[in-house]
């Protein structure tokens, strides 16, 4: 497929050489969409679309995104070979000219695998001195011009703030800012179901719609913004929109004289475009936070953590956690799960791995400076800064077997230590919220409410022969050579379980164990669970006496016997 693409790119290129921008973008776009299109139809024909998720399960990339997105990147680099390329699925060029051509090779990919027609290719131009091709696009100088083609309607729309907009080279009614109110026309958006949990954007975009006469979600941003430009829909709405997903709408807009820009209201980037009078409105509405008594998160009772410096990050954690079970539970139990063995002989599932992606899409949409740390794609812990670290199944081998012990554990590192720690066990329907030097809860799962919520504290048990131990295996510690420590330990206590991972040290912080320890663990394994633990009150150690969970083993208990269990267990008691 690779060969044929780059042979349908050069003889592509050898037809236009000499072109300018405005038919080489209409060009591109109605081609690399016809590609696209061809491959779904021959696809499906043989029974079906490779198909990957990213972000979500709605959030999807198939082998036609990459293949027309090879496509455009090598007809560019033989056209313009001095200008800079991005786009969605990876290809990347630094530019000489100062220029970067920004490509969606399929937007709206989740209808395009469903076989609906609502979806296009689209591309961008812009220019800037920002370094780096990626953030010219995010923040260009100047937006030259943006080029859309719906293969299914055989359209294509060609514009930019200084190039009129055509549709299929026919100019298009201008856009006049004084005939047009919210309250007659349709608005056309996008609110993931992810996003309807998250008060902020909930109740902005809610407000937003409220001004309208209609509303349409139908999938795919630059068809819907290309139809703002035809006058098919009134304005449009988005939060969070990427560069591809914005910049060939946002020509086509600005193309007939409407206005599309950018609203940062209440630590949220919304992209709004339409008629310039019906713009202003919703930034009015936007900037002053209003919202319907329904659904203001001002009218229920404050949870916890609300007035903690990390409260936000807590609930976003919960968002995440959120995200991670919708995965994880409908594959549990299911026939269909992959699972395969990683160099270290542990397993892997498609779960873990659709988890983490999930994720870390998630997060690079919400907060994209924060660091991302996660087990199955790696990352190294850094000690200045925000950081997220991500266990995405916790008791792989515990969920592989259908055993409902295992967990996604989310944690915010700040300077390097863990702050905010969520753990979610939804087979057992239980979840755990922890903030350093704070507090600690437990609640059942689903949304977190004040009155669900059960508020954690340790054990008050002071002496080894009335503690409760849970352990994970024993072959560790004989490979430490701590195997008679610890059994000695074990023999002396009132109680032995094998609990096992994340629940162990979650029964530490309720006080239901008083001592949990492994001798060889990471730290996706821990950063949750240290914000569990002393949250309510315990003590959190490397065998050695580190804090927190940098040590590469683990001690924790309710403090008051820590230093008797850490002094046994390394043999110096």
């Amino acid at each position: 497929m690779t060969e044929m693409v780059s042979a349908l790119a050069k003889t592509f290129a050898i037809a236009r050489e000499g072109v300018d921008d405005q038919r080489l973008a209409r060009d591109i776009v109605y081609n690399a969409g016809r590609l696209a299109w061809r491959l779904r139809e021959g696809k499906q024909a043989r029974g079906g679309l490779a198909t990957k998720y990213k972000t979500s399960v709605s959030d999807v990339v198939t082998e036609a995104d990459r293949t027309a997105e090879q496509f455009v990147a090598e007809v560019l680099e033989l056209l313009r070979p001095d200008d800079g390329v991005v786009g969605e699925e990876g290809a990347s060029r630094p530019s000489k000219s100062g220029r970067v051509w920004v490509i969606d090779p399929v937007d709206g990919t989740y209808n395009f695998t469903r076989g609906s027609d609502y979806w296009c290719s689209a591309i961008a131009l812009v220019e800037g001195s920002d370094g780096s091709p990626e953030a010219v696009a995010k923040n260009p100088d100047r937006l030259i011009l943006g080029a859309v083609h719906r293969p299914a309607m055989g359209y294509t729309w060609i514009g930019g703030p200084s190039i009129p907009t055509t549709l299929d080279d026919k100019p298009l009614p201008r856009l006049e800012a004084t005939t047009h109110s919210a309250d007659h026309e349709c608005l056309g958006t996008y609110l993931h179901p992810t996003f309807m949990k998250q008060p902020e954007i909930r109740s902005a975009w809610m407000a937003v719609v409220e001004e309208f006469a209609s509303v349409r979600m139908l999938g795919s941003g630059s068809v819907d913004l290309a139809s703002v430009a035809h006058g098919e829909l009134g304005a449009w709405i988005q939060h969070s929109v990427k560069s591809w997903d914005w910049l060939p709408g946002k020509a086509l807009v600005e193309g007939v004289g409407g206005t599309a820009r950018r609203v940062d209201a209440r630590g949220v980037t919304w992209s709004i475009a339409g008629p310039e009078g019906v713009v202003d409105t919703i930034e009015q509405v936007l900037r002053a936070g209003r919202a319907s008594s329904s659904t203001s998160s001002s009218t229920s009772t404050p949870l916890p953590w609300a007035s903690s410096a990390y409260g936000d990050d807590v609930d976003r954690a919960l968002r995440l956690a959120d995200a991670a079970d919708a995965i994880t539970m409908k594959r549990f139990l299911s026939s269909e799960l992959q699972v395969s063995a990683k160099p270290d002989m542990t397993p892997v599932s498609d779960a873990d791995l659709d988890t983490e992606r999930a994720l870390r899409g998630l997060l690079s949409t919400e907060c994209p400076d924060d660091e991302v740390l996660g087990e199955e794609f790696g990352g190294e812990p850094v000690l200045s800064g925000r950081q997220w670290v991500i266990d995405p199944i916790d008791g792989t081998k515990n969920y592989v077997r259908g055993v409902p012990v295992w967990a996604t554990l989310i944690s915010l590192m700040v300077d390097g230590y863990p702050q905010v720690g969520v753990v979610s066990a939804p087979a057992l329907g239980r979840r755990w919220i922890g903030i350093t030097g704070e507090a600690a809860w437990a609640l059942g799962n689903g949304t977190a409410s004040s009155s669900a919520l059960r508020k954690l504290s340790v054990s008050t048990v002071s002496d080894v022969g009335d503690s409760s131990i849970s352990m994970s295996s024993l072959g560790g510690w004989k490979d430490r050579g701590l195997r008679d420590a610890f059994i000695s330990l074990t023999d002396d206590a009132w109680r032995l379980r094998g609990f096992g991972d994340f629940y162990s040290y979650c029964l530490v912080a309720e006080g239901a164990v008083d001592i949990a320890a492994e001798p060889e663990v990471s730290l996706w394994d821990l950063a949750a669970l240290v914000p569990v633990v002393e949250g309510a009150g315990g003590t959190f150690t490397s065998l050695a006496g580190e804090r927190g969970p940098h040590g590469g083993d683990a001690l924790a208990t309710n403090g008051l016997l820590h230093e008797t269990v850490r002094r046994r267990l390394t043999d110096q008691g």
